[in-house]
């Protein structure tokens, strides 16, 4: 397309235009749901995945139980009162993982941070987590609208990102660590529906479940599961509950 104009504006009222239609069709429709039910749930095996992507407060990945809602599980970039700041991995030609951070002496953490400060990147910062867990048989939201189990992610693999407003973009998992922690189950209504849908979650201050945005600013980030209460709106992400191989399809079923 060639478009012939006499100065700059309309040029530039054309790529406003683009640019809200790509917004607008990226945005996915994010549901209130209220707490009914918090409950100790005992020991299995979660899953922590790692991603090669910053994320902001308000971010996370979805997760549930049940493929036909999917809880916003937030990213651990919250400071927590509990957990010193944790390194995480950026880009694998800068430097590698390492769990504690005190792990490095003073003169490599330097030189790290010096590398890092030239591509805007600060390792040693806790408000750019890209940590999320959910126990092995949750489903996660993936690319093309398809589900995967927490237990099949690896190394490479991509996931969808979501904040509090529906925006959503796409992902590389990093690493993918299965460990066995305690865990809590957190079920919720959804206000349109009356649905009752479940996840269950690792039972740590560092798990936290996105709230719905409260006039123009997050007040409110996310809700640590450690502090969740029965009726306590949080975010979901309702869709089509059955699935094969990850796709949905139209099919009678009953998931509790």
């Amino acid at each position: 397309m060639v478009m012939k104009v006499e100065d700059v504006e309309p040029v530039l009222e054309l790529k406003e235009y683009f640019e809200r239609r790509m917004e607008e069709s990226n945005l996915l429709s994010l549901t209130k749901a209220t707490v009914t039910h918090i409950q100790v749930a005992g020991m299995g095996d979660r899953v922590c995945v790692d991603l090669c992507s910053l994320m902001r407060p308000g971010e996370g990945l979805l997760v549930g139980s049940f493929a036909r809602g999917l809880f916003l599980v937030h990213s651990e970039c919250l400071e927590s009162n509990y957990i010193t700041s944790r390194p995480f991995r950026v880009n694998a030609n800068y430097l590698s993982y390492l769990h504690n951070s005190q792990q490095w002496g003073d003169s490599v953490r330097q030189a790290v941070e010096t590398c890092l400060g030239k591509v805007g990147c600060d390792v040693f910062n806790s408000h750019h987590m890209t940590w999320i867990n959910g126990p092995v048989h949750a489903y996660v939201a993936v690319p093309g609208g398809r589900t995967r189990y927490l237990s099949e992610l690896k190394s490479g693999k991509e996931v969808i990102v979501v904040d509090h407003q529906g925006q959503q973009r796409i992902a590389i998992v990093g690493r993918v660590k299965i460990e066995s922690r305690p865990l809590i189950l957190v079920e919720a209504e959804i206000e349109l529906d009356n649905q009752i849908i479940s996840i269950l979650l690792q039972n740590a201050e560092t798990v936290a479940l996105v709230c719905p945005p409260q006039g123009n600013t997050l007040l409110k980030t996310a809700i640590p599961v450690t502090s969740l209460k029965v009726g306590d709106e949080i975010l979901l992400r309702v869709q089509g509950g059955a699935r094969h191989t990850g796709i949905e399809i139209q099919e009678f079923i009953v998931e509790k």
